[in-house]
Order: structure tokens, then C-alpha cells, then sequence
């Protein structure tokens, strides 16, 4: 009995123990699978596309030798055929100058980024935050004369609030849980083991 008691103390000591470790590991395993959720970028629906933006680069003669214009990408695609020499391209030798033009004009709102694919193609990224404080992404592959969309994001406020507040509530329900599993197995456990223990003292005397 002794034995099997020392067992048991030790299996509840264990346990408070571990308790709070899984309410920290399930709070903080819900803001970074939520957070990697949120910053994921996903496939554009057709729906979800008036709201993008594209940049046109048109050689004029300004110091600069061009000019950025920012619109929409129904606007953007008119603007494009409706002025020769204007593109969704934008030069390679001239990135550093681009970004230096862009930052002066649209800094307040919007952020840059230009790369290329796998396959070589030039893919540009802008995102934007809106009025209500969120965050808005859109990346495109850029051809000289139309743009094709290829991915969004979309990082809200009230977004993060609500893994933050989905994270504290797994912080306190999973140990609970944790905590109503283990106390009906360790005690279930105890039980076994002091009927065990009470059969062979039971068996040692007898014999």
C-alpha cells in the first residue's frame, strides 16, 4: 500500500509539474500557426482582385527620365495601352532608381518589392495598408503590357485579436483537460496497483 501510495504522490507531483507547460505551449502554438496563417499568401479568387494595384513605369522627361503611376489593374491596363512606351516591366538597371521614386511618392501606404520567379519572370509585390489600420498584399508577374495576379494577403487587427483570444482560452481549457485525463488514470492506476498490492500481502500471509 505504501509503494503504490509513493507511486501516486509522485505521479500528482509530475503532473503539477507539467500543467502549466501545456497551457504555454497551446497558447503559444495557436499565435504562431496563427500568425503564419495570417502572413500566408494565398491564390487570388476573382472576386477578391479589384482591390489590387499595379505599378506602370513610363519613360517621360522628367529628371528622372520616368514616372511611377500606382492603380488599379483595370486602370492600370488602359493606362498602359492608351500610353506608348508605358509598361508593367520595370527595368532591371534601374530597380535602385525605381525604389528611390517609388519611396517619395507612395511611402505613406504603400511598400515595394521586386523579384523574379523561378522561371525568370519578374514578379513585383505591393502592399498597402487601408484605412482601418490593416494590411493589404497583392503580387503579380509583370509582362511589357499586362500584369497577371498570382497571390494576396490580407493581415487584420481584429484577426490577431482573435487568435490571441482563441490562444488564451486553449491556455486555460487544455491543461484542464490534461489535468481530468490524468487524474482518472493515475488514480485508476493507484487502484489497481493498492488491489494488486493487498492480493499478495493477502497471498504471503495465507501461505
Amino acid at each position: 500500500m505504501r509503494s503504490a501510495t509513493r507511486t501516486l504522490w509522485k505521479r500528482l507531483l509530475i503532473l503539477t509539474a507539467v500543467l502549466p507547460g501545456t497551457g504555454f505551449l497551446a497558447f503559444y502554438a495557436v499565435i504562431f500557426v496563427g500568425g503564419r496563417m495570417e502572413q500566408a499568401w494565398h491564390p487570388v479568387p476573382a472576386a477578391g482582385s479589384t482591390n489590387a494595384k499595379a505599378l506602370i513605369f513610363l519613360p517621360d522627361d522628367s529628371p528622372s527620365g520616368f514616372t511611377l503611376y500606382l492603380l488599379s489593374f483595370p486602370t492600370a491596363t488602359s493606362f498602359v495601352a492608351e500610353h506608348p512606351g508605358a509598361t508593367f516591366l520595370l527595368p532591371s538597371d534601374r530597380h535602385r532608381e525605381i525604389e528611390e521614386q517609388f519611396d517619395k511618392r507612395f511611402r505613406d501606404h504603400t511598400v515595394l518589392g521586386i523579384s523574379q520567379t523561378a522561371s525568370g519572370k519578374q514578379q513585383i509585390t505591393l502592399e498597402d495598408f487601408t484605412r482601418s489600420g490593416d494590411f493589404d498584399g497583392f503580387r503579380y508577374v509583370a509582362y511589357k503590357d499586362h500584369a497577371e495576379l498570382s497571390g494576396y494577403r490580407h493581415i487584420g487587427d481584429r484577426d490577431g485579436m482573435g487568435f490571441l483570444f482563441f490562444g488564451m482560452a486553449l491556455a486555460v481549457l487544455v491543461p484542464l483537460i490534461v489535468a481530468l485525463v490524468s487524474f482518472v488514470w493515475i488514480f485508476t492506476r493507484w487502484r489497481s496497483d493498492s488491489r494488486a498490492l493487498e492480493a499478495s500481502e493477502s497471498s504471503r500471509l495465507a501461505s
